[in-house]
């Protein structure tokens, strides 16, 4: 018996927005404890050349689940406080103002590589237009404000350091300057250019170069605002051409049937099961 046919439904490919596309996957997110007042982000960024995307989104501080006097420790990575040490425990150093706890988590984007090809699809009057996705990015916490308590940390430390410094100097003698010294100048050889290459495609370089890309703001627009109904505008076809197919209908099952027949081997040698 034969899958009756419950409806046919016409596909369109839409193009106005295939370039500007970009699916955001939150692997960590969990849908059961989401609420709707922290949904939506407070500030958005990105770093166009990189394809990078951050998303401050904000904290239930009134939340009993909220730990106050962890927020407070965290805060350090979100305000310009510098860290107190006993010598300026009585001064007011500059820059002692701003954000008191932590409110905001931010979420980093990590691009994915393109391994399948993903399209955005909307359903109207028995219509279904697609738009191809051009760059796919999940989305984890982003733990940079841990670096900047981390810097803060390194400072204080050496204010230390120096001001121990300046009272081991000041009953010592002076020291001598330093000799000047020559410098070596030195031709690149093609070894050299072949290393300086590597350099330029290794992670630590490609990290320098985001890290170096300036961030531009971003206005996020909910769902219901009028210019994001302008853009779901975007996502249905133009044109109402029909598609000439390239294949028959047996062809295409043929070769369906031989992706499903194949598998690779634990050697990784492709067989096939028909005998």
């Amino acid at each position: 018996m034969e899958d009756r046919v419950v409806a046919e439904i016409d596909v369109f490919q839409a193009d106005q927005l295939a370039q500007d596309l970009m699916v955001l996957q939150y692997p960590l997110k969990e849908r059961a404890r989401e609420m709707e007042n922290f949904e939506n982000p407070r500030r958005a960024r990105i770093k166009p050349n990189n394809l990078v995307v951050e998303l401050d989104f904000p904290i239930d501080t009134s939340s009993i689940l909220y730990n106050k006097d962890r927020g407070e420790e965290l805060s350090l990575g979100f305000n310009d406080k510098k860290i107190q040490t006993i010598y300026d425990m009585n001064e007011d150093l500059p820059g002692q103002s701003g954000i008191t706890h932590m409110e905001t988590r931010t979420m980093a984007s990590n691009l994915l590589p393109t391994n399948t090809k993903y399209m955005v699809g909307v359903l109207r009057n028995n219509e279904l237009h697609m738009t191809p996705v051009s760059k796919v990015a999940q989305m984890f916490p982003s733990l940079k404000y841990l670096d900047v308590i981390s810097a803060k940390v390194k400072a204080a430390n050496q204010r230390v350091t120096d001001d121990d410094d300046d009272d081991d100097s000041a009953t010592s003698a002076p020291k001598p300057k330093p000799k000047a010294r020559a410098v070596q100048v030195s031709v690149r050889t093609p070894a050299a250019e072949e290393l300086a290459h590597l350099r330029k495609t290794s992670v630590s370089y490609l990290r320098q170069q985001i890290d170096e890309e300036k961030w531009e703001k971003l206005h996020y627009l909910e769902s219901t605002s009028a210019e994001s109904q302008e853009m779901y505008t975007q996502l249905f076809a133009r044109s109402r051409q029909t598609l000439i197919s390239s294949t028959t209908p047996s062809d295409f099952l043929d070769d369906l049937a031989k992706e499903m027949d194949t598998e690779v081997a634990p050697t990784g040698e492709a067989k096939s099961n028909r005998a």
